[in-house]
């Protein structure tokens, strides 16, 4: 299913919650609702056991990429 085909409220992500479960899902390891409208209350309806906010929405803080300097001092690239 493509999200942008029906919209992204309640009702659509209510529905995608359901085809998944008819389908056999049991359970939903990873999901990130990032703010989508009614998602997370489809999601905690179908999954209830796995909806974990994650800290950085919570916070509302950016999240910014590092600088090759930040990398190298790490040693994950050139300095």
């Amino acid at each position: 299913m493509h999200a942008s085909a029906a919209g992204e409220g309640a009702r659509f992500w209510r529905s995608v919650m359901a085809a998944l479960t008819n389908r056999g899902a049991r359970n939903s390891p990873i999901t990130c609702c990032d703010g989508l409208a009614g998602f997370e209350d489809a999601i905690t309806s179908a999954f209830p056991q796995i909806l974990q906010r994650c800290a950085v929405q919570d916070t509302g803080l950016p999240v910014m990429p590092a600088s090759g300097r930040e990398l190298g001092a790490a040693g994950l690239g050139s300095a």
